[in-house]
């Protein structure tokens, strides 16, 4: 049976600035060794789901990154330069590179507040409610026959957030309850912006995101009990002493000046171009750029997002190989130091698994389309796994325990 105990030290201090822990609840569970056991073979059903899962994640995601690419390289070369005074008639259904003036004849305008971003074609508000948070803190100690002793700590504090944090699921809900937030933070565009002669979708507007600074009147805001400090609006006794439920808002917006846009022609409108393999292209940036700039710093962000993908990949594979193996680490771990060397090995032979698998699912996705990347991550692939063979034998051998050798025979 699991034996938890709870114990809360309640702190007795505001913290003026949202930083440090003001108070928290220890809570301690104890786990036996067969519980442990059994919660192992459950956590191999799940790992089996993380394998799974990872795989379908690298090969969605390689697929993805090649399709991104194949299709801005297929729109860089059918990419048409067009006018932003008028638009042509011939270029209808096209993808067109454009230059010109941003401007809207009615301004973005937040109702809540009451502001209108005059000379602005976007407008973003943001707004923050100084609240409770909780944050979970683990660690684990080992317990004689192979038991184990969890200490979970949930440490509380209170921070400015835009989003409501739920304290009904904090563990120790009663005293740290976080009032409703009345509004978002929330961005508005302008209804009729233009670049030049073109009407701008909003799915084209929203990849121009050069937001500033913006000052202007909130009379809505005046009227909610908000008071000007700085760049904030401030709904609060002391904004250098911040309470519970204290708000502050402020205002950011893009101005109309000239910008360049690589998008489709529909209608005399500038709209999301459908490319290769369904693949939308609308680019769009403040100043002065050519398509083949935009169409770079698209590929700039395709490709981080590819790698952050493939490293949660590798991630989730590593941890769905050393969940199926854990049952390994814990048949023996009643026995003292055992359980410590069996997970190294564990770790290791999950490592050496999870690396060359990821870089062959990697590379098996780009031997159709660049045959020279997908052969070096085969070969990187080989490399890899030798390297971590190699080097895992050594670590696993380091950590085994070592043999005295006799010098003399006992009489």
């Amino acid at each position: 049976m699991s034996d938890s105990s709870a114990d809360q030290n309640s702190g007795g201090g505001w913290d003026q600035g949202g930083g440090g822990s003001e108070d928290s609840v220890t809570e301690v569970t104890q786990t036996s060794w067969l519980q442990r056991l059994m919660q192992s073979f459950v956590g191999m059903l799940v790992g089996l789901g993380f394998l799974g899962g990872s795989v379908f994640l690298l090969v969605w995601n390689e697929d993805r990154a090649v399709t991104a690419i194949r299709a801005l390289d297929d729109g860089l070369g059918r990419v048409v330069e067009a006018q932003a005074a008028a638009a042509d008639p011939a270029l209808q259904g096209k993808l067109v590179h454009l230059t010109g003036p941003l401007q809207a004849a009615t301004p973005p305008r937040d109702p809540a507040f009451g502001v209108n971003a005059t000379g602005q074609v976007r407008l973003r508000r943001t707004l923050e409610m100084y609240q409770w948070r909780e944050t979970e803190h683990t660690r684990t100690e080992k317990t004689g026959g192979g038991g184990e002793r969890t200490i979970k700590t949930y440490s509380y504090e209170r921070v400015w957030s835009e989003t409501p944090i739920e304290s009904g699921r904090f563990r120790n809900a009663g005293d740290h309850r976080n009032p409703p937030m009345p509004a978002r933070s929330a961005t508005y565009d302008a209804p009729d912006a233009r670049l030049g002669a073109y009407r701008m979708e909003p799915a084209v507007l929203d990849r121009i995101d050069a937001f500033k600074p913006f000052d202007g009147p909130a009379p809505g805001a005046e009227q909610r009990g908000f008071r000007r400090e700085g760049e904030w609006f401030y709904r609060g006794q002391d904004s250098a002493n911040p309470q519970l439920g204290d708000m502050r808002l402020k205002f950011a917006a893009v101005a109309a000046q000239t910008a360049s846009v690589v998008a489709g022609q529909a209608d005399g409108a500038l709209v999301p171009y459908k490319g290769r393999q369904g693949y939308t292209i609308a680019l769009a940036n403040v100043g002065i750029e050519s398509a083949a700039d935009l169409i770079h710093e698209k590929k700039s962000e395709e490709a981080t997002l590819t790698w952050v993908l493939r490293v949660v990949g590798f991630v989730v594979m590593l941890l769905g190989f050393m969940l199926v193996m854990k049952p390994l680490t814990l048949l023996l771990a009643f026995i003292p130091f055992v359980e410590g060397i069996v997970g190294a090995g564990v770790f290791i032979v999950a490592l050496t698994l999870a690396a060359p698998l990821t870089l062959l699912t990697i590379a098996f996705a780009w031997l159709a389309v660049r045959p020279v990347v997908g052969g070096g991550l085969i070969v990187a692939a080989v490399v890899v796994l030798w390297a971590l063979r190699r080097r895992g034998r050594g670590r696993v051998a380091a950590l085994a325990p070592q043999a005295q050798p006799m010098t003399a025979w006992p009489r």
